[in-house]
């Protein structure tokens, strides 16, 4: 439902919803609840959309979900076709393929056309499939398109993921919303609700904040949203930078320090990160920036490793026992394996992440579990340490062979970094400047 042109409903088939989903082959089924609000009849189109809306009002007005149906419908585009189907997780390839049809319904496209594209997206489909099958690993795929939850929804019943406490303790509170990917990464849909106030305070001071400097360029070039919109990097005294995209600031507010470029930016339309400095550039317009906050590797690898915690599944934490023990209360002074980074082929400016499960519990010879977190430009791969699954701890490099080697095979060429190191370490860059603002 993210996109305008992939309007999908799925309803629970029930008694009125469905009248005769016994009486008809599933294709039949399929044709007749095909509803395509068009515009050949606006009148009638609205028509139609209003009694659905006022059937869910009616009938089931007091559940959640289906509040969020009515939304659905409401904000439907006029000319947009849609499907309503009783959903039947058996005939989940079949209801993908018609969600994947509709943008070309919604462009005009002939049935011919259509047809075409479909049959060469399950080719494609089928071949990614194949690939999947003889790959080592189940993949667990969290990605922006859909809010993913996990943990107990009633607080009173609620166990820390982290530290084991529960509200009937009487010193452990869930008050606040724990991100299971830092918030400053633009996350806004990943969310851990096992995970205390306490636990969450530690992780945001002690492992998340070194992973938002490291990537502190990055999050400046590409424009990363945090929790209060573009964040201001202060880089030392008087020397502060921000990216700003013309089309979208409020030139009625104040810009604090930054009030003095508001012309500038609007005029030259920036689409890009501003340095404010009162040092002068050197010959060849750069400056030299220390980003005056530092990071620690470690907990760099600690907050990779708490995404794939937090999203894996709170039913599957058994064999992470150690490693869970080692995120909150390990001794950091440790060897870890290296951290494969690659080129991202697009930008991604809300984070996605791949968890990796090894099928076959014997099979020593690659890790057990490893993820990726896909944020902006790059691919950070990560082996997740000390489970119960494990012969190996993957530090060394003949015990990485086969698990490099597989990585190769599926990307190419790729880059390693080591984030064991406990000493903090700070970021020189070298920024150019097309004018500069005393």
């Amino acid at each position: 439902m993210s996109e305008e042109t992939k309007k999908t409903a799925r309803v629970q088939a029930g008694e009125e919803a469905v009248e005769t989903v016994n009486e008809k082959t599933l294709m039949d089924q399929l044709d007749s609840m095909k509803t395509a609000f068009r515009g050949y009849d606006k009148e009638a189109t609205c028509e139609g959309k209003n009694r659905v809306v006022d059937f869910l009002g009616r009938k089931y007005s007091k559940v959640k979900e289906v509040n969020r149906l009515i939304k659905f419908f409401r904000d439907v585009p006029i000319q947009n076709y849609i499907y309503i189907y009783p959903y039947n997780e058996q005939f989940n390839e079949l209801y993908d393929t018609l969600k994947e049809s509709l943008p070309y319904y919604n462009k005009g496209e002939t049935d011919e056309t259509i047809a075409l594209e479909m049959k060469e997206y399950m080719e494609v489909k089928g071949n990614i499939q194949k690939y999947l099958d003889i790959y080592p690993y189940e993949i667990q795929m969290i990605v922006p398109e859909q809010k993913v939850i996990k943990g107990e929804k009633d607080k009173r019943k609620r166990k820390c993921i982290y530290c084991g406490g529960s509200v009937k303790d009487g010193k452990t509170r869930y008050q606040e919303i724990a991100h299971a990917i830092p918030e400053a990464l633009g996350n806004t849909k990943f969310i851990q609700r096992e995970e205390c106030d306490a636990c969450n305070d530690y992780f945001a001071r002690n492992a998340e904040e070194d992973l938002c400097n490291f990537l502190v360029w990055k999050r400046l070039q590409y424009g990363l949203k945090g929790k209060n919109g573009y964040p201001i990097f202060q880089l030392t005294d008087g020397r502060y930078a921000r990216f700003f995209d013309y089309e979208k600031e409020e030139y009625e507010s104040d810009w604090g320090c930054f009030e003095s470029i508001k012309a500038f930016v609007k005029e030259n339309k920036v689409k890009g990160p501003v340095v404010i400095s009162n040092q002068k550039p050197d010959s060849s317009g750069n400056i030299k920036i220390t980003y005056v906050k530092d990071y620690v590797p470690q907990h760099v690898y600690k907050t990779f490793v708490k995404c794939v915690i937090g999203l894996i599944g709170n039913e599957s934490l058994f064999p992470f026992v150690k490693t869970i023990d080692w995120l909150r209360y390990g001794n950091d002074n440790i060897q870890l394996p290296d951290v494969v980074l690659l080129k991202c082929k697009r930008l991604i400016l809300e984070p996605e992440l791949y968890i990796f499960t090894r099928k076959k519990l014997c099979d020593y010879r690659i890790p057990y579990c490893y993820g990726e977190l896909r944020i902006l430009d790059t691919i950070f791969v990560f082996i997740i340490p000390f489970t119960e699954n494990d012969k190996y701890d993957f530090v060394d490099e003949k015990e990485c062979r086969i698990f490099l080697e597989m990585l190769r095979n599926q990307y190419g060429r790729y880059e390693t970094e080591n984030f064991s190191s406990i000493v903090p370490r700070k970021i020189d860059e070298q920024c150019v400047i097309s004018k500069q603002i005393i």
